[in-house]
C-alpha cells in the first residue's frame, strides 16, 4: 500500500497534502534501521576513524633506523628522548623491552654507522638497552659482523658476558656471523668462551655446526672447552658438519655410539 501511495504521489495523482506527508512517513518507517555499533547514534555511526598521527619520539625512532642523523635531531628538537624514557635500568620483565623503544638497538640494527651511533650514545643512548628478545646493541653488533662497532661497545664498558632470552651471549652471535675478527675481539674482552645457551650449545659447538675453521682455530686458541656435551647430549664431533671439518680432525672425543 505504502508503494502504491508513493507511486501516486510521485505522480501528483489524486493526493492532497495529508496523503502525501502520509506516504512520506511510511517511506521513513520502510527504510533500514542505521547501525549505530557501540556509538549510540546514528551520527556516531557515520563519524570517520581518523588515524593516529605519528608522534616525535615515532619520527625519531623512523630517523634512527634510517641513520638520518639531520632528521633524528631535527625530532629531538620536537620534543623527542634519546634515553630511556622511564629513567630506569633496562631489564627484560614479561617479555617486554623496558627501554625507551631499544633505541640504540634500532640504530646498530637499521642504516646507521659508527658515527651515528656514536652520535646517539653522546646524547644518552644506553649501551646496555635490551630488546624484547633481550638483545643489547652488542649482540646486534656481532651477529652483523661489525667488529668496529663490537669494539666501540666494548670500550665503553658493555656487558660482554650479558645473555638474551635464550641464553645467548654475543660470542654466540659473532658465530653466527662467521666473522673471525668480531670473535677474536670478544675474547679479548673476557667473554665467556665455554658459555652454554638454552639448547646448551657453546660458541665451539656453533662453529662446529657451521664448518668455519679460522673461527674454530680462534676458538681452540683461546681454551674453548672440546669436551662439553649440548642438551641434547652431542659434542663438538656430533655437530660438526661439511668436509675436512676440523672439529673431526683435532678432536679427541669420540662420538657415541649407541
Amino acid at each position: 500500500m505504502a508503494a502504491t501511495v508513493a507511486v501516486l504521489v510521485a505522480l501528483g495523482v489524486g493526493c492532497d497534502s495529508a496523503a502525501r506527508r502520509a506516504a512520506e512517513e511510511e517511506a521513513i518507517r520502510a527504510e533500514p534501521p542505521v547501525q549505530t555499533g557501540n556509538l549510540g547514534d546514528a551520527m556516531g555511526a557515520r563519524e570517520r576513524v581518523m588515524p593516529k598521527l605519528p608522534t616525535p619520539q615515532d619520527r625519531f625512532m623512523w630517523a634512527v633506523r634510517e641513520g638520518d642523523r639531520t632528521e633524528a635531531q631535527r625530532w629531538l628538537d620536537k620534543g623527542a628522548v634519546v634515553g630511556r624514557l622511564d629513567g630506569g635500568d633496562a631489564e627484560v620483565t614479561g617479555g617486554a623491552t623496558q627501554t625507551g623503544a631499544a633505541i640504540l638497538v634500532a640504530g646498530v640494527r637499521g642504516k646507521g654507522d659508527l658515527a651515528f651511533v656514536t652520535w646517539l650514545v653522546e646524547r644518552g643512548a644506553s649501551i646496555d638497552e635490551v630488546d624484547d628478545a633481550g638483545r643489547t646493541p652488542l649482540s646486534w653488533a656481532a651477529s652483523e659482523g661489525d667488529v668496529d662497532l663490537v669494539e666501540f661497545f666494548v670500550e665503553r664498558g658493555a656487558d660482554v658476558h650479558r645473555a638474551d632470552r635464550l641464553g645467548r651471549i654475543p660470542l654466540h652471535y659473532a658465530v653466527f656471523s662467521s666473522d673471525a675478527g668480531v670473535v677474536d675481539a670478544l675474547l679479548k674482552s673476557n667473554s665467556n668462551i665455554n658459555a652454554q645457551d638454552s639448547l646448551g650449545s657453546t660458541a665451539l659447538m656453533y662453529a662446529c655446526g657451521k664448518n668455519l675453521p679460522e673461527v674454530v682455530a680462534i676458538l681452540e686458541r683461546a681454551g674453548a672447552d672440546k669436551t662439553l656435551r649440548d642438551n641434547l647430549g652431542r659434542t663438538i664431533v656430533e655437530r660438526a658438519h661439511g668436509d675436512n671439518n676440523p672439529c673431526v680432525q683435532s678432536s679427541t672425543i669420540p662420538a657415541d655410539t649407541d
